[in-house]
């Protein structure tokens, strides 16, 4: 399960106080840092799903402009692998309108609606689905291997705090770990898309840089794990 959070930094996430949660996760399990691949969102997770930034585009929506692929759930698709993203706030499955809105939803966040493989083909479309659909998925033993977790903007630290995202990864660690997908092969990875906070109207000013450290957890079971393809050093 990948779950991807926003705009803070290794050095901001490590040891702070209102994250007793990851932090504890950090103590026990594994983390790297890594560098944010550009600025704003939404080349970060088109990054991180097919390997390109593509046009490294603003936070535009998929009314702007999308991408032909491949990206990694066309591949996980072609092998038989089952997947599911799992979006908050957004309100239906396969979510064509491609807003930002309603509540805290972000299609920025959402990288699958900006690739024609997906939006484009029903079956696979249908699998971007809201958030609650989840807690269903794991209750009835039906969530697939792999699993996509995107927060709303105040769960995933756009807008929100950092004990709010403390409290939501809790919540769901905890949930995953209880249910019948959590196996020895199983892994959760927590990220940030950008590693520092970046200046705006929402917050007094910090420096702007073009690439920083971002911080990477691995939730291992039982000892080997690797974050994005990169090999972990147990701690």
């Amino acid at each position: 399960m990948m779950v991807l959070l926003e705009n803070y930094s290794y050095e901001q996430v490590v040891g702070n106080s209102n994250m007793p949660f990851v932090n504890g996760l950090l103590a026990a399990n594994g983390s790297v840092s890594t560098t944010g691949l550009s600025h704003p969102s939404l080349p970060n997770y088109l990054g991180l799903i097919s390997g390109s930034i593509q046009n490294n585009p603003a936070d535009t929506t998929p009314q702007d402009g999308t991408y032909g692929g491949p990206q990694l759930t066309d591949e996980l698709a072609a092998a038989g692998i089952g997947w599911k993203a799992y979006m908050e706030d957004m309100p239906v499955a396969c979510d064509l309108t491609d807003q930002y809105s309603p509540g805290r939803y972000d299609v920025n966040h959402n990288p699958f609606m900006y690739f024609n493989t997906v939006r484009n083909n029903p079956t696979q479309c249908n699998r971007d689905v809201p958030y609650p659909q989840l807690t269903t998925d794991l209750n009835a033993g039906t969530a697939p291997p792999f699993l996509w977790v995107s927060p709303n903007t105040i769960h995933d630290m756009h807008d929100g705090t950092p004990a709010q995202a403390d409290a939501f990864l809790e919540g769901l660690v905890t949930q995953v770990k209880a249910s019948s997908w959590w196996t020895a092969a199983s892994r959760i990875i927590i990220t940030w898309d950008e590693g520092a906070k970046w200046s705006d109207h929402r917050m007094a000013p910090q420096p702007m840089a073009e690439t920083s450290t971002e911080l990477c957890v691995v939730w291992r079971r039982p000892t080997a794990w690797a974050c994005s393809g990169i090999p972990l050093t147990p701690t």
